[in-house]
């Protein structure tokens, strides 16, 4: 895995960099190639126009990251380690019912706040077999991690100690919060209080009637 210091991840259009000191000019152009990896993922991303987007020189970039897949690998570690800071912070305090699950779908909401593509580094289908791949797979991983216990968690208190009910529904846990988040990517516009209240209202309207299912 990458290490690297997480920094804000703001959209960047063309930053420059002349006079900056070299620790402030990486993390912009972090953040810069962050959202260009975002939007055009990684077999779409030339380091040139990365560059060109960082206000920077391509020769410059090469020398700060040496590869694409260094660069990425830094996106991408930052990324993930934001949200699940944001997410771990809240999942230490919460108990195992419905408002539990709408306080971590918040805090991964307000991770990605500004520019939810982001949460594509994570997914990105076009990385290259190999240890990038591996590293993004890692990640997922965590995440999965963490919806695991939270899905067990719940089930438990309810008396439910089914293993496989707690796996179905990390399943379809992590298929929401998937869902939403490319519904939010269609609709930037949205905040992450507005995505956490849709989500409310969306689930309480498919559990109204569920009493009445059988």
């Amino acid at each position: 895995m990458y290490e690297v210091e997480i920094v804000p991840v703001a959209p960047v259009n063309s930053i420059g960099t002349k006079g900056v000191p070299r620790p402030d000019r990486e993390a912009q152009i972090l953040r810069a190639a962050t959202d260009h990896f975002a939007e055009h993922g990684f077999a779409g991303s030339a380091m040139a126009d990365i560059a060109q987007r960082a206000g920077i020189s391509k020769p410059l970039i090469y020398q700060y990251f040496g590869s694409k897949e260094h660069l990425y690998g830094l996106c991408l570690d930052s990324v993930s380690q934001a949200v699940l800071a944001k997410v771990d912070a809240v999942v230490r305090e919460i108990s195992p019912n419905l408002d539990g699950a709408v306080k971590t779908l918040h805090a991964l909401f307000e991770a990605l706040e500004g520019n939810p593509q982001r949460w594509l580094l994570i997914h990105d289908p076009t990385l290259p077999s190999g240890s990038l791949r591996e590293t993004a797979r890692k990640h997922r991983d965590v995440t999965a991690r963490l919806a695991a216990d939270g899905a067990r968690d719940f089930l438990r208190s309810r008396g439910n100690d089914d293993p496989d009910d707690a796996s179905a529904l990390t399943f379809a846990w992590m298929g929401i919060i998937h869902s939403m988040v490319r519904w939010w990517i269609e609709h930037p516009d949205q905040s992450a209080e507005q995505m956490t209240q849709r989500s409310v209202r969306l689930f309480l309207a498919v559990l109204a009637d569920a009493g009445s299912v059988g």
